[in-house]
Order: structure tokens, then C-alpha cells, then sequence
């Protein structure tokens, strides 16, 4: 079921709703939202960030090393302006749409270190997972996707330093998509106090670090929060998977749906 919420500059959220209806919301958003969330968003208790980027003029910071040759290519067409960029990503659009699991990893091959492809692969509903949600997220258009990279490449209009509540920042250092230096950066300049930081060493990719660790991830998130969720506050979550629309699940001391 649809729902709205209103965002910190007046705007309203769509969303959608699922899980328990006595369960705590969690709020499922793209890239830095998560943590706009954590440091504008009152009802906002938690955020967790699961290979999150960093600010595109971040100092100290090389944006685009060690990303793949896809998401070069992505950005140069970002820099260059929406036009450039609507031509990338409806190409690549029309591409993902014909796609199957083995369509979609050739597709994003430049993007997937081996442990990614093994984890879409070894179960073919992790594969299908994939396949669905790129799909479902670009069925109309690519203009999600487009405003998306125009706001990677754009100032996020919050400091990090604004972040109230803890954050729970997850990177995989063999992420071709968002490579562990944007993470380092992050948990650089996210408030320590506020700060859980899990930088992966064991050689995580972009897919791998979420596939498998999604139900701890979120227990954790409840851990740090228990009062907070037994009064229904909201937790905020940025997942750089996809590019559907933010919906909301809700949770609850049995876990989550």
C-alpha cells in the first residue's frame, strides 16, 4: 500500500508498506539518503548505510578510482549533463529489460568482482532477485536512474556532521561499484560517536556484503535501538542495490518481512 512521508525541505515520500502492521518501519532508500535521514529526518532512530557513496568533491577522495569501466563510463555521461546521461542509461536500459541472471551479470560485468557473479549464480533465486528488481525499477523509464547519478555528481545539501542518531556503515573491499575507499571516507567524517563502522577485509563485493547478511544487519539495527523501536520510530536504511522506489518494511522483535 502506498504511503507518503514528508522529507526534511517540505517535499513528500512515496512509499510503499509491507511486513507485520505492529512492526517498527524501516525505511528503505538509495545511496545517501540513508544518512540525510540520520541527520534530518526527527523521526529517523538509526540508519543503516550498505556501500554508500561518498560526496562527488569529497577531499581526499579520487571519486572514480577503482570503479569498473561501467560506472566510468556512467559518470563521464553524468558530468557531461542529463542529455548524455538519458542516452547511457536508455541503452543500458533496454539491455537489462531483455535481460536474464546471465544477461544481467555480461551486462554488468565491468561492475562485479568474481565474488558477486559467484553469489548471483550459486542460487538462481539470488540471480532472479536481481533480474526482478533491476527490472521492476526501470519497466517505465530511466529517469529514476538519471536523477539518481545527477544527484551523485551534485552537492547533497546536509553535512555529515548534522548526523544525530548511530549509523551503521557497511563497505566490501572488493566492491567495483562503490569501492571501500568511499566507505573509509565516510567513516571518516560520520560523527565517531554515532559511528558502527563494518569495512570488510574478507573480500565483499557490491552484491555479496547484502546477500546473506541483510537479517543481522537489521537485527543489529535493533539492538541499537531496542527503545527507540518498542515506540515505533523509524529506521532508516540505504541499500546502492537498485533504483525502484523507496518502500518501507516493517519490523518487529520476530524479525522482519
Amino acid at each position: 500500500m502506498a504511503q507518503q512521508f514528508r522529507l526534511p525541505d517540505g517535499r513528500n515520500l512515496d512509499y510503499f508498506v509491507s511486513g507485520p502492521q505492529d512492526g517498527t518501519a524501516l525505511v528503505w532508500l538509495y545511496g545517501p539518503r540513508a544518512l540525510a535521514c540520520a541527520a534530518q529526518l526527527p523521526a529517523c532512530v538509526a540508519a543503516l548505510c550498505v556501500a554508500g557513496v561518498a560526496p562527488y568533491n569529497a577531499e581526499g577522495l579520487d571519486f572514480l578510482a577503482g570503479q569498473g569501466e561501467g560506472n566510468i563510463e556512467e559518470f563521464g555521461a553524468a558530468l557531461q549533463g542529463e542529455e548524455e546521461l538519458q542516452k547511457f542509461c536508455v541503452a543500458q536500459r533496454l539491455e537489462i529489460l531483455e535481460a536474464n541472471a546471465a544477461g544481467l551479470i555480461e551486462a554488468l560485468s565491468s561492475l562485479l568482482p568474481d565474488i558477486d557473479k559467484d553469489a548471483l549464480v550459486e542460487k538462481a533465486e539470488n540471480g532472479q532477485f536481481f533480474v526482478d528488481m533491476f527490472q521492476e525499477g526501470l519497466k517505465t523509464s530511466s529517469d529514476g536512474w538519471v536523477d539518481d547519478d545527477l544527484a551523485f555528481v551534485e552537492p547533497w545539501g546536509f553535512e555529515l556532521g548534522e548526523i544525530k542518531v548511530p549509523v551503521l556503515l557497511y563497505q566490501g573491499s572488493e566492491d567495483k561499484m562503490v569501492p571501500c575507499a568511499h566507505g573509509e571516507w565516510l567513516a571518516q567524517n560520520i560523527p565517531h560517536e554515532k559511528l558502527r563502522k563494518h569495512l570488510d577485509g574478507g573480500g565483499q563485493g557490491h552484491i555479496s556484503i547484502f546477500l546473506g547478511q541483510i537479517e543481522s544487519m537489521v537485527d543489529e539495527l535493533l539492538r541499537n535501538n531496542e527503545a527507540a523501536v518498542v515506540g515505533g520510530s523509524s529506521l532508516s536504511l540505504s541499500l546502492s542495490l537498485n533504483r525502484t522506489q523507496p518502500f518501507t518494511v516493517k519490523v518487529n522483535k520476530k524479525g522482519w518481512a
